[in-house]
């Protein structure tokens, strides 16, 4: 009578993991295949080649609200590529909060863009190892999923 109790609470077991992970990754497919670009908006990105180990440098962002009416910077998402060589130094304007994650850092702003303004953001960073650093930086307007991607290609020399 235990055996047979003992592999029910095991098939549940397994049946109630398989939901889960099934009900995660449809979750994360969703996510990923909802993500497009904002419309109306015109982002530019400058930031340096190379830098050297302790330099801070920034990475500037411009984004032109094209519509008439406001939207909201919601977050930048730098991917840990980036983040191997690179540390964040210091955020303009000033973030609510920052958040790491596994594979990215979240920068959460939910800053008013007005009808037709541009709002400029400065990312500090500083090198710390040297090394040939790629990653993606993703910027999110309105949501977290309408986002447009820059892929970054940093040098920090010794």
């Amino acid at each position: 009578m235990n055996k047979r109790w003992l592999w029910i609470a095991l098939i549940g077991g397994v049946l109630l993991l398989g939901s889960c992970a099934l009900c995660l990754g449809t979750g994360f497919v969703s996510v990923v295949l909802a993500s497009r670009p904002p419309s109306e908006i015109r982002m530019s990105v400058r930031y340096p080649e190379q830098v050297t180990v302790g330099e801070t440098f920034s990475i500037d962002i411009s984004i032109q609200n094209l519509a008439d009416r406001p939207r909201t910077l919601n977050s930048i998402d730098i991917y840990s590529g980036l983040l191997d060589g690179l540390r964040i130094f210091k955020v303009e304007p000033r973030a609510q909060k920052i958040v790491p994650n596994l594979f990215f850092t979240s920068i959460y702003f939910e800053h008013p863009i007005g009808p037709r303004e541009t709002l400029p953001v400065r990312l500090v960073m500083q090198g710390h190892q040297p090394g040939l650093y790629q990653g993606t930086v993703d910027v999110c307007i309105d949501t977290t999923t309408r986002c447009t991607s820059y892929e970054l290609l940093v040098t920090v020399a010794p």
